[in-house]
């Protein structure tokens, strides 16, 4: 198993002799990109949902993502957020960049998601019973020559945005695992006492999970 992308695109339904000629040019050529493929679908009692077209590449691009966690407020942070990735001298940089994409990520996470593990008497992720939101920068782009400009120019970017929110005494001690860059400290975030309750788990973790 190894990196690949995958995209969804959605048609009308009146869009769909298009799309089959689309297709047919598509398998009609001689050459095609053994890594890439496509599979469309078409909901023909569903004008609601029309086509869709699911697509493959097999030869993924260079990605990287920035985490930060802060509590929902005024419209004050995001205005920064957008001024921010609007304004900011590494935007530049990253535009430079062949393929380049730039993505935010929000994914809002409830104080009663926190409770419920709490009311279990567990808290293994040292999550806060606030309500707060999980933000992401996720960057791509298309050569591995570009990897430095566009880790440390997202880098730079996301940690603007952190000290805003610490600023505005908003910050969330938290970063999603998953959602997180290399030389992020992710450990850190999950306290001590987890770290500890962890440790007692690795022994049996033959496979290397945790």
């Amino acid at each position: 198993m190894h990196d690949f992308w995958g995209g969804i695109k959605s048609y009308s339904f009146e869009q769909l002799l298009a799309l089959f000629s689309a297709a047919d040019a598509y398998q009609s050529a001689a050459n095609k990109d053994q890594y890439a493929n496509l599979v469309m679908q078409a909901f023909t009692t569903n004008a609601s949902v029309g086509a869709v077209l699911n697509m493959i590449y097999l030869k993924a691009e260079p990605w990287d993502w920035f985490a930060s966690s802060f509590k929902p407020s005024s419209a004050a942070l995001f205005q920064k957020i957008a001024k921010i990735v609007v304004e900011a001298l590494e935007m530049n940089d990253i535009v430079s960049v062949t393929a380049d994409t730039l993505t935010l990520v929000l994914q809002p996470i409830s104080s009663s998601f926190v409770r419920a593990g709490h009311d279990r008497d567990s808290n293994m992720l040292g999550l806060k019973s606030v309500n707060q939101t999980w933000f992401v920068l996720h960057a791509e782009w298309w050569t591995a020559d570009d990897d430095k400009t566009m880790h440390n120019s997202t880098r730079v970017i996301r940690d603007r945005i952190a000290r805003g929110a610490k600023k505005q005494d908003l910050d969330v001690e938290y970063l999603l695992m998953k959602d997180t860059s290399y030389d992020q400290d992710i450990i850190r975030h999950y306290r001590a006492k987890n770290v500890e309750d962890w440790k007692k788990v690795w022994r049996y973790d033959l496979a290397m999970v945790f």
